[in-house]
């Protein structure tokens, strides 16, 4: 770096009693600007070089410091090699004395470095182990994917990273059927149905719905309509499963769905897609009538 000196003072303050996530973010984007000379991620524009520096440099403090220090060392060594910080995350959760906070970072880096065939046989793996918010992450990531464990410390720290199909266009016009994971165990999965984290049932009721097990779909609608929650990667898995089952009852909370959660993504239409697309394998007089009314309101180039 241009001030090596910088770089020092910042994980010093990382250090700090108050050290916080919007803080740590900050000086995450104070470390882009020194070894990159840009505090936002342009992948394509990192020098090997500097790739390399970044690498050498955070290490030790992957190895060794507070819980803010390790955390922002793994953010930034997964934004440079995700080879160097699989190896590194995967090293934390096999040391017991790691904390348990610390645990939850590097499994979260540790499922986002990995390819998606591999994280996903982590995760069904972590599912017949003993650590709760281990399994619930895991859990997480089987039923909504990547964007599931992409910020840590309880979603207020974003983990940046290249993603390479982030970068390909989806190509839409064909229905989405939703499918549960291979090699996904139902009987993992069935006794989380009665968590006490309503959460971890929901999910678990979701990923049972895909396994054509019939007491998954009403967990997890039952969470959604006591939760209070309207995060529309909620509202993805609800109509998927309710797609994935043709259950023509549901029909009047895909409407809800469409109008509360869907509708108002103005800035872009690939939630329309997805819901669209998702809902086509769907039959019957109701879900015609509702797909017609998107095709009228939204017009048949938008949905393409």
């Amino acid at each position: 770096p241009r001030d090596y000196r910088t770089v020092n003072e910042f994980w010093k303050l990382l250090s700090r009693q108050d050290m916080d996530a919007e803080l740590a973010f900050m000086i995450i984007r104070n470390f882009r600007q020194i070894y990159f000379d840009q505090p936002y991620y342009d992948f394509d524009d990192f020098s090997p070089s500097a790739k390399k520096r970044v690498v050498v440099d955070v290490i030790p403090h992957i190895q060794s410091g507070t819980f803010w220090q390790r955390t922002v060392a793994l953010a930034m060594l997964l934004s440079v090699s995700r080879e160097e910080v699989e190896k590194y995350s995967e090293s934390l959760l096999a040391d017991q004395s790691t904390s348990e906070p610390l645990r939850e970072v590097a499994f979260h880096v540790y499922l986002v470095a990995q390819s998606k065939t591999q994280a996903r046989k982590t995760a069904i793996k972590e599912l017949s182990e003993k650590n709760p918010v281990l399994r619930k992450t895991a859990l997480a990531y089987l039923s909504m994917g990547p964007d599931a464990v992409s910020s840590v410390v309880d979603n207020k720290l974003a983990l940046e990273f290249y993603r390479p199909e982030k970068g390909i266009s989806k190509q839409w016009g064909l229905p989405i059927i939703p499918e549960a994971p291979d090699g996904l165990d139902p009987q993992l999965l069935k006794p989380l149905l009665k968590s006490d984290d309503p959460q971890v049932a929901a999910y678990a009721g979701y990923l049972l719905t895909l396994l054509d097990d019939p007491e998954g779909l009403p967990v997890l609608l039952d969470f959604w309509n006591h939760s209070g929650t309207r995060d529309l990667r909620w509202a993805q898995l609800v109509y998927s499963a309710i797609a994935y089952k043709n259950e023509i009852s549901q029909i009047p909370l895909l409407t809800a769905i469409y109008e509360q959660q869907i509708k108002p993504e103005r800035y872009s239409y690939d939630s329309l897609k997805e819901f669209y697309w998702t809902i086509r394998i769907m039959t019957g007089p109701d879900i015609l009538a509702l797909r017609k009314r998107i095709r009228e309101e939204y017009g048949m180039d938008r949905l393409r």
